[in-house]
């Protein structure tokens, strides 16, 4: 059996490939467990959500940079109430029109039965958004801003 020793600058290189792998790895899962969400849950339950809140929000994140309208829904499930969120990038003149429009309709969800906080949207180009791609990217969704749950008035 040898010893093989390492100089500092080779301890510190392959630190750094480990390092930068370790980071990779965890990017790469990040960006597709939405997508693993969305398969997985192709065969739980649907709910009728409704558009609780919505606010326009300038937001600086990995792959987009601008104003986007950021939508909170709340969904019943056995008599318990939920609540999560959904993002539109929409042109900046059909903003506000699109954000009034929004609040109050109905759309449908998908939820875990074990999870029921676990939701996602069933169609990300619902007509509702008038031809617009919604998105439930965590990083979009952590720029949203902070607001209580509300019963629209209608």
């Amino acid at each position: 059996m040898s010893i093989v020793l390492l100089t500092n600058q080779e301890i510190f290189e392959r630190l750094l490939y480990t390092l930068g792998g370790a980071a990779a790895i965890f990017m790469m899962f990040r960006a597709v467990l939405p997508t693993i969400i969305r398969v997985r849950g192709m065969n739980w339950p649907k709910a009728t959500a409704t558009i609780q809140r919505t606010a326009v929000s300038l937001i600086n994140a990995p792959g987009v940079y601008g104003r986007i309208i950021f939508c909170g829904y709340e969904f019943t499930v056995e008599g318990v109430r939920y609540f999560s969120l959904f993002a539109i990038l929409a042109n900046l003149n059909e903003q506000e029109r699109l954000k009034h429009k929004l609040y109050g309709a109905h759309i449908q969800i998908r939820y875990n039965p074990s999870h029921p906080e676990t939701s996602f949207l069933v169609n990300l180009r619902d007509p509702l958004f008038d031809g617009y791609l919604a998105s439930q990217d965590r990083n979009w969704l952590s720029k949203a801003p902070v607001w209580g749950i509300e019963t629209p008035t209608l």
